[in-house]
């Protein structure tokens, strides 16, 4: 909740140091090693709930609630589910993220948005059915977005003479028979909001469609929203991410232009739980996470991330995957594009890929991508395969382009790739 609030606190427990049994629990807390956290104590508390509750509070437009969370069980047995639960007065209380199982024995950053209706939001543990199941929590915070000031209106043109009559839209390309148009950013988010079967949905040329939240997808369908010659615009207006899949939804989005997409995970499309997401033959460009994944993020075992003949320009993250960020996921490739001046505040400038399917590279030009580690691509945990790749001006702060931990790489890229500037 916003600053002065306090919270009420069922069973979730205070505590600094590691916790009661090895095995389970951080070793101290996230901010110094040395400080205070809240923690599920499973030990003769199995299969319990434990809850964190925010009062009520009122929001004026969409917030993002970021904390740490560390969820160890080394047996890989007991650990329960973690959830984040926001309330509002229509219809109660809504899932918003959930973990459940071993995370691996570190802390992990997690952000979610909280819609403008919440008005309560509450952190629940259940434990597993053993004591290796201490869910902690620390470094919780809040923050409102804040659109930016309206730009200021230009004098009023004279009046244009009269105009020719207009011209018939432009025929639907030729993807396929079954393609409907949108024409406004409403009736985009209808047609796929209320989709019961596999949508495809053409947006004319120079169409630019300002999003002021989300499109949503939570039905296992194939979801394309295609555009022809210039391309349509999607534009998230720096407020807000583009799409958002669960429940298995895949999307392709072909011929676009995506731009200014902004939210917690994932500027153009934060996918949890959904099927595979596709970006072919499109622009996408100045789009950011504050946490993970500043053009795709995938976890809770998503499906395939492909960007095939696209080129991306100044996207970023805070903290991993400039670009992408697949967490325990499906297997992600780049093809014929050009990706520069993208960048993390940790890991992966361009691709932080951690337990998930083989990451594949093929004819890519990177320039100009940074990070902490690994200024293009960070893996963990994921083999890969890079051939006719170029890498050009891409700063790490651990001097690493490609950082692998645990990650084969079946390795084929073009003499010279490898020089600090192209001369």
């Amino acid at each position: 909740a916003p600053d002065g609030y306090s919270w009420t606190r069922g069973w979730f427990t205070s505590y600094s140091g590691g916790t009661s049994y090895s095995g389970t629990g951080p070793s101290g807390d996230h901010t110094t090693g040395s400080g205070s956290y809240l923690y599920t104590e499973a030990s003769g508390r199995s299969n319990k709930l434990h809850q964190l509750e925010s009062p009520l509070f009122s929001l004026q437009q969409a917030a993002t609630l970021s904390f740490f969370y560390h969820m160890h069980d080394a047996l890989r047995l007991y650990m329960g589910t973690l959830s984040i639960e926001a309330y509002n007065n229509e219809t109660g209380w809504t899932t918003l993220w959930s973990r459940t199982g071993d995370q691996g024995n570190s802390w992990l950053d997690a952000a979610v948005i909280l819609p403008a209706s919440a008005t309560k939001v509450r952190f629940k543990g259940l434990t597993g059915s053993g004591f290796r199941s201490d869910m902690a929590l620390d470094d919780v915070s809040f923050m409102q977005f804040t659109p930016p000031p309206p730009p200021s209106a230009p004098p009023l043109p004279p009046l244009p003479p009269p105009s020719p009559p207009l011209s018939p839209p432009p025929p639907l390309p030729p993807l396929s028979p079954d393609f409907v148009a949108a024409a406004s950013e409403a009736e985009l988010r209808n047609l796929i909001q209320d989709a019961l079967a596999d949508v495809s949905i053409y947006l004319p040329p120079s169409a630019d469609f300002k999003l002021g939240s989300q499109i949503s997808c939570s039905s296992s369908i194939n979801v394309t929203v295609a555009s022809s010659g210039e391309g349509a615009t999607l534009d998230g207006q720096e407020q807000s991410g583009l799409f958002y899949l669960e429940g298995g939804c895949s999307l392709t989005l072909r011929g676009l232009i995506l731009v200014n997409g902004r939210a917690a995970q994932g500027g153009v499309v934060y996918a949890s739980g959904a099927g595979d997401v596709e970006i072919i033959d499109s622009d996408v460009r100045d789009c950011s996470a504050y946490t993970s994944g500043g053009v795709v993020s995938a976890d809770q075992n998503s499906g395939a991330v492909s960007i095939r003949g696209s080129t991306v320009t100044g996207c970023s993250a805070g903290t991993s995957g400039g670009v992408v960020n697949a967490y325990y996921s499906g297997a992600v490739s780049i093809s014929g594009s050009n990706v520069s001046g993208c960048s993390a505040g940790s890991d992966g400038g361009v691709v932080r890929a951690y337990n998930s399917e083989p990451l594949s590279i093929a004819g890519v030009d990177f320039t100009d991508n940074k990070a902490n580690s690994g200024s293009v691509l960070h893996l963990s945990s994921t083999p890969s395969s890079i051939s006719d790749a170029s890498f050009t001006a891409n700063i790490a702060g651990d001097g690493v382009t490609i950082q692998t931990l645990n990650s084969l790489i079946d390795w084929g890229c073009r003499l010279g790739s490898w020089m600090p500037r192209k001369g």
